[in-house]
């Protein structure tokens, strides 16, 4: 044989064993005509289980098949999704709460701050549903303010990282690094958007109920 040329993965302990040549080159060496394992490639990954079910309906019928997804062959995969996913849910129940008690807080404080102000317009007749509706609303439009301006630095932050051309160090096992890429999700990012106007239509409830419910008098009083 004539040796075509030298591969390298990035992974040192696959470099020193893995060799590639011709089918009939492989068949002729093991003494065999059989194939023993088929791989096929995707362009794109979210194909994989359009294309197993699709295998499957065709070849499922044959004993001598055993159809895979690539996630069945890397178990450690599995593994570093649900460890970072924990991670990542843990740090976002407590920023949630952060936002929560925060934005809570702010709302009290400007409750308190406008309590001649409630009362004044309590005074003159405004029904005390207009104004607990008054401080729901300030909620709301803060936390849509909020989700803009998030959005539009969160995807400015991530053009520059991206044409930063920043390389991330080789994961363990590994000889080379690999280019760091920040993705664009929307689904993500409208969900965390209308996470932030619930959240802070939810923390200006109770300072909104407060506020409906002060007595005119104390409130006109209120230095």
């Amino acid at each position: 044989m004539n040796v075509a040329g030298i591969i390298a993965t990035g992974i040192k302990e696959y470099d020193d064993r893995v060799l590639q040549l011709t089918l009939p080159a492989a068949q002729r060496l093991l003494q065999s005509d059989c194939v023993t394992k088929l791989v096929v490639g995707l362009d794109d990954t979210d194909n994989t289980a359009a294309v197993h079910a699709a295998l499957a309906a065709k070849l499922g019928g044959e004993s001598r098949f055993a159809i895979r997804e690539w996630q069945e062959m890397a178990p450690m995969y599995k593994q570093m999704i649900l460890m970072f996913g924990g991670i990542f849910a843990f740090m976002g129940v407590i920023v949630f709460f952060m936002v929560v008690v925060s934005s809570a807080n702010s709302l009290m404080m400007a409750m308190f701050e406008r309590t001649r102000e409630i009362g004044t317009m309590l005074a003159m007749g405004t029904p005390r549903f207009w104004v607990l509706s008054l401080f729901v609303l300030e909620g709301v439009l803060t936390g849509v303010l909020g989700a803009v301006c998030g959005l539009a630095a969160g995807n400015g932050f991530i053009a520059l990282l991206n044409h930063a051309g920043l390389q991330m160090p080789p994961p363990p096992g590994n000889t080379t690094g690999f280019p760091f890429h920040a993705q664009h999700v929307p689904a993500l990012m409208i969900g965390v958007s209308l996470l932030v106007v619930v959240t802070l239509a939810l923390a200006s409830i109770p300072p909104a109920f407060r506020a409906s419910r002060v007595r005119i008098v104390e409130a006109l009083a209120h230095v």
